[in-house]
């Protein structure tokens, strides 16, 4: 069976610098095995100092902690296996 996410958001509409911001990609189902990954702005997203991924069962948590500027922009969790893909998207706002 071919992946099905949930509709996925920040926990806030906007953030300032210095907030932490998190996105959660969970699936609804989807057979084994499964691939969860990230984008932002189309290209692949990887963990750095303040980027976290951390995956738990069926879902992908994406923290922003501390947020800056350069995070602003769209994110996109995509959800894989043999029998296809599906993906969804969040925009990420800071302010200030």
């Amino acid at each position: 069976e071919h992946p099905v996410v949930f509709p996925m958001s920040f926990n806030s509409e906007q953030f300032l610098e210095g907030d932490m911001a998190q996105a959660n990609c969970i699936l609804q189902k989807g057979d084994q095995p499964l691939l969860i990954s990230w984008l932002f702005n189309g290209k692949p997203l990887g963990e750095s100092d303040h980027v976290k991924i951390l995956k738990v069962g069926r879902s992908s948590i994406l923290t922003i902690d501390p947020v800056k500027g350069l995070n602003q922009g769209n994110y996109t969790c995509i959800a894989s296996n043999p029998a296809g893909q599906m993906s969804v998207h969040a925009h990420l706002f800071v302010n200030g």
